[in-house]
């Protein structure tokens, strides 16, 4: 697509009554949450299994789908590993394990 459609929409009231269940009004904070930032939601879009496939009909789909989204987060927000952070966790730890054995003697 060379060029991007752009929606905008704008509401003006005085004022709204509105009479809304318990599961409704969870809904529509829903919606505006993802309104109000939709990239934060579409990150985990890939790992959605096809609509047609439910828990019920394919539980082990949804869970290997599941699985495969935290660990894709996890890999997201994990700092990437480096040789400066090896030595930085090797001098930690074996300054933690000096501390150890010396509070250990006395």
């Amino acid at each position: 697509l060379s060029r991007l459609t752009s929606f905008e929409a704008s509401l003006g009231t005085t004022s709204v009554g509105l009479r809304l269940s318990a599961f409704s009004l969870g809904a529509l904070s829903a919606a505006a949450g993802y309104l109000r930032a939709p990239g934060r939601f579409e990150i985990w879009r890939q790992h959605r299994p096809p609509p047609w496939e439910t828990p019920l009909s394919n539980p082990r789909l949804w869970w290997r789908r599941a699985c495969a989204a935290v660990s894709a987060e996890v890999a997201r927000t994990r700092p990437r590993c480096s040789w400066d952070t090896i030595c930085r966790r090797r001098d930690e730890r074996r300054r933690y394990v000096s501390l150890y054995l010396r509070q250990r003697r006395a």
